[in-house]
């Protein structure tokens, strides 16, 4: 599958249209928002670095499949404000999944919503988003929600604002690792559970 490589930064108000293809978007001190419409297979990476305030409206078509996947890493004083709503035609399929460390003062706000018309029947939809706080004064919120307008679907979602595992730690430091190194695997475990892609990860972490 062919991959794409997109760069946002400014004030921003665009229109995308994706099919068949992956796709790699950067945003970083961002504001503004894009209109993104899918066609058949969709793979989609997003990037967030320093300060972003985006808004996201997909239109997801007949049958077209997205995969949406969103990472962050925060240092010190970057901010997201990561609003999106995935409106489905008949017999269309999500999953989104957008995931988040926070360290130092930074903060996240995510707000999904799934979007499911009267005549869109057949859809297939999940949304995920959580957010690993690692520092007292990192502020974060996740709030996903579901407008259904047709019984013969299946949509849902689920959330998280968490603090490092402590229990996990420990045991990996008991067997030997650092707790620099543990806290690291830890990391990367939350951030990118299925995904085997190096090339992504570092993407990530380079930010």
């Amino acid at each position: 599958m062919k991959r794409e490589r997109i760069e946002i930064k400014g004030k921003v108000r665009r229109a995308f249209s994706f099919k068949d293809k992956e796709v790699l978007l950067f945003f970083s001190n961002v504001e503004g928002e894009l209109n993104i419409s899918i066609f058949s297979n969709v793979s989609l990476y997003l990037f967030f670095f320093d300060k972003v305030k985006i808004n996201l409206t997909y239109k997801i078509e007949e049958n077209a499949r997205l995969y949406e996947r969103g990472f962050f890493l925060f240092k010190d004083n970057e901010e997201l404000f990561y609003s999106s709503s995935f409106i489905h035609s008949k017999n269309s399929f999500l999953r989104s999944d957008v995931r988040g460390v926070l360290f130092g003062k930074s903060k996240a706000f995510l707000s999904g919503k799934i979007v499911i018309p009267p005549s869109s029947c057949g859809v297939d939809s999940y949304l995920d988003e959580h957010l690993l706080l690692l520092s007292s004064q990192a502020r974060a919120k996740a709030s996903p929600s579901l407008e259904i307008s047709n019984n013969d679907v299946k949509a849902s979602h689920s959330s998280s604002v968490e603090e490092i595992d402590l229990e996990k730690l420990f045991y990996l430091q008991s067997r030997g690792i650092s707790k620099e190194e543990s806290k690291q695997t830890l990391i990367e475990s939350f951030l990118f559970p299925g995904l085997e892609d190096e090339e992504l990860k570092k993407v990530v972490f380079k930010g």
